[in-house]
């Protein structure tokens, strides 16, 4: 009976101490890279989420990303995120690191941020009552960014260093508008010219071994 105790308390403790390492994730990277193209990215996250211990690089301007030493106070094309995302994943596959999923500000890219506003607009057009959380505009926005250049060139990206983008590629969050816009009728989101969006929204690109 003594030597079932103890066993128990093993597994336990054994148990409890996994939990601990996972909650004790490393210390975030923030690094800086240079593209192709000579553009120096700074504020790149690369971190190990606490709850999940997914491994995420993380493009967010709330988070200090900046672009030859400035804040990002515009949107940026898809060829110049490509690159910035390129040297990210190589200085993550370089130092021995992994990812998981690469999160972006959704207005962050200049065709991407287009295009999520025209899905926003039309799954609004089909909704009653009042601005807030609804998952058919979630769904209608998920499906839009799938199809986007800076997500089919991301896969194409990830794949040289060694990843693969995950079926589905895109996970977003539900999408957040602006405080005047949200509890009004959902004719004000096709009245806004940016759909009402806040600018904390973002989405995150999935990637995996193969």
């Amino acid at each position: 009976m003594r030597a079932m105790q103890w066993r128990l308390l093993a597994a336990t403790v054994a148990a409890q101490s996994a939990v601990a390492a996972q909650a004790e994730a490393p210390p975030a990277r923030v690094m800086a890279v240079e593209t192709a193209s000579g553009a120096s990215w700074s504020g790149l996250v690369h971190e190990r989420q606490r709850l999940g211990g997914r491994w995420v690089l993380r493009f967010k301007r709330e988070q200090g990303l900046r672009i030859d030493g400035r804040p990002v106070d515009a949107p940026v094309g898809a060829d110049a995120f490509a690159e910035a995302l390129d040297a990210g994943l190589r200085a993550v596959a370089d130092s021995g690191g992994t990812v998981e999923a690469i999160q972006v500000d959704a207005l962050l890219v200049r065709e991407t941020r287009a295009d999520w506003v025209a899905a926003v607009k039309r799954a609004a057009a089909r909704q009653t009552g009042a601005v807030g959380a609804r998952g058919a505009v979630d769904r209608a926005v998920s499906a839009a960014l799938a199809e986007t250049a800076q997500v089919r060139r991301s896969c194409a990206v990830a794949q040289r260093y060694g990843w693969r983008c995950a079926d589905p590629a895109v996970a977003t969050d539900p999408v957040v508008y602006r405080r005047e816009v949200f509890g009004q009728p959902w004719a004000r989101v096709a009245a806004e010219a940016d759909a009402g969006l806040a600018e904390t929204v973002w989405f995150e690109i999935r990637v995996r071994r193969p």
